[in-house]
């Protein structure tokens, strides 16, 4: 085998190898949304809120401040899960850790059943008031 032949052969191996890489399908598309958080009556100072397509397995996550969130979510039915974390140092055992909490019942987090409706063509102004 000559130099000229073993060097094609690389080069369509690579060609094919490179067109039978598995892509990555594009992200659907995001569409503005915004709204208030408050808990028990009061705006919520800091937390998460997450909006999930079960069905798609995407999501997105906006921060929350002041009892505010803005941004962008994948269209269609989600399921929201809202998080307020606090962390603090704690001692146990002569060790220093960090421990978190969500000062937010579970019924909003993990197992949420809170939806919104996020639309391609609305303004998404989607306002969540959690009771404690």
């Amino acid at each position: 085998m000559n130099l000229k032949s073993l060097l094609t052969g690389v080069i369509l191996l690579g060609i094919c190898a490179a067109g039978c890489a598995p892509r990555e399908a594009p992200l659907p598309p995001r569409f503005p949304i915004s709204g208030t958080v408050n808990y028990a009556g009061k705006p919520l100072a800091s937390g998460t809120i997450y909006f999930k397509n079960d069905a798609r397995g995407d999501f997105e996550s906006l921060p929350i401040t002041d009892g505010k969130y803005a941004g962008k979510a994948p269209a269609g039915e989600c399921r929201v899960e809202i998080v307020a974390i606090k962390s603090k140092e704690v001692e146990f055992g002569g060790m220093k850790s960090i421990q978190e909490t969500n000062e937010l019942p579970d019924k909003y987090g993990l197992h949420s059943k809170l939806k919104a409706e996020v639309r391609a063509a609305d303004e998404n102004i989607l306002n969540f008031d959690l009771e404690k």
